[in-house]
């Protein structure tokens, strides 16, 4: 499976998460755990996305090397 295959497939299993990472150096009992503390503690960590704000400034330096 291709690289770009691998990360659209993680993408796609997002709600797995951590199960969904491609790479990690973390025993799979150790993933299975947090994934049922995540679950379990779900109400109360995460919020309905229709109800999320996210704010951002953008910046530019007008190729100055400085923000302005």
């Amino acid at each position: 499976m291709t690289e770009k295959k691998q990360l659209d497939t993680s993408c796609e299993e997002a709600l797995d998460f951590p199960k969904n990472l491609i790479r990690h150096n973390t025993y799979e009992h150790s993933i299975d755990s947090y994934y049922e503390r995540l679950n379990e503690h779900e109400s109360r960590l995460f919020h309905n996305e229709a109800q999320a704000t996210v704010d951002f400034s953008e910046f530019d330096d007008q190729g100055k090397g400085m923000f302005t």
